[in-house]
């Protein structure tokens, strides 16, 4: 596969196949108590992969699938089928990378979309989580920058586990949505933040 090929953005097609791997791994009824489930949705993966294209350190791919898969990597038919599955990840990631790199006012999180009672609602959590874990991977490092990066992460960290979703015990509407909103423009900061530090 030439380079070009690692950096061609996935269609809705290859997203939703990407989309149905990550959650077909766990299947209702089985018994993951106790165990590392990695990722488990498209959101939460992007999040993952925007927190390694935003973050202090560029991590081998050993490093990162480790975090995906957990301890509930799929059983691949043959190689062929991790190929492929290893190309649409690789490829996302690319994507992500070279968005913030060559115009991050472009750079959008892929946050989960869902209908209630008719309406379209967006959910940042599963994002944050996977973000969340991205950084966990680099944890040192993150912790190293000081309070610019710590002010910076707070409204991702709002919306996940390490803060047991505090964004949701806001007492306010006003101050759920400021938060919300201050994600994709500190994603971006964050990136300004470390990128000129790699080179």
């Amino acid at each position: 596969m030439n380079d070009s090929a690692t950096f061609q953005p996935l269609s809705p097609a290859e997203l939703t196949e990407l989309d149905d791997l990550l959650m077909s791994r766990v299947e209702d009824g089985d018994d993951t108590a106790g165990m590392e489930e990695g990722v488990v949705s498209l959101p939460e993966l992007d999040g993952l992969f925007t927190a390694l294209c935003t973050g202090p350190l560029e991590l081998a791919s050993f490093d990162w699938l480790n975090a995906v898969w957990g301890e509930l990597e799929p059983e691949w038919e043959d190689e062929h089928d991790y190929a492929d599955a290893l190309d649409l990840l690789q490829r996302h990631l690319n994507t992500i990378g070279a968005t913030l790199e060559e115009g991050p006012d472009q750079f959008e999180p892929l946050f989960l979309e869902y209908e209630e009672e008719g309406e379209q609602l967006i959910s940042v959590d599963d994002w944050c989580e996977g973000y969340v874990r991205g950084v966990a991977l680099a944890g040192k490092a993150w912790k190293a920058a000081g309070s610019e990066v710590q002010q910076l992460l707070t409204p991702i960290r709002a919306f996940s586990s390490a803060t047991e979703w505090r964004a949701h015990n806001q007492s306010s509407d006003s101050e759920f949505e400021k938060l919300s909103a201050a994600i994709a423009p500190n994603v971006r900061a964050l990136y300004a933040y470390w990128h000129p530090r790699h080179h």
